[in-house]
């Protein structure tokens, strides 16, 4: 099994797998990401290579690509001990992760045209 560090979570995904809660399957792969579902909440979370950025539901760990890992769709997916399994090929561990909070702009004001931020 490799064992990976998380560099980064987004604030929500790091909250669930750290109470414990989270399980369910790999959804798809792909050579720079992995999209899990979470039979929990029924929600796509992604974890991402270190090239990739932050964003919502994410984790970016330390690995350059996720190629020829042995990862397959419907693998099982849980928490146990402090990491984040991914069958029985990949462990993350978060304890050293920064946190990430998306921070969407501030919507105009009342008194700005909202005509000038349409597309």
């Amino acid at each position: 099994m490799i064992q990976a560090q998380t560099l980064s979570v987004d604030a929500g995904f790091l909250k669930r797998i750290a109470s414990g809660v989270f399980s369910g399957s790999v959804h798809s792969l792909f050579d720079r990401t992995i999209n899990l579902h979470c039979r929990e909440n029924e929600e796509l979370f992604t974890i991402a290579c270190v090239e990739l950025d932050n964003g919502p539901n994410t984790l970016v760990t330390d690995r350059k690509r996720f190629q020829n890992l042995g990862i397959a769709v419907d693998d099982p997916v849980f928490v146990r001990d402090g990491a984040l399994f991914i069958g029985q090929a990949l462990s993350l561990s978060w304890q050293q992760a920064k946190q990430w909070e998306c921070r969407l702009p501030a919507y105009p004001g009342k008194d700005q045209n909202q005509e000038e931020h349409l597309f």
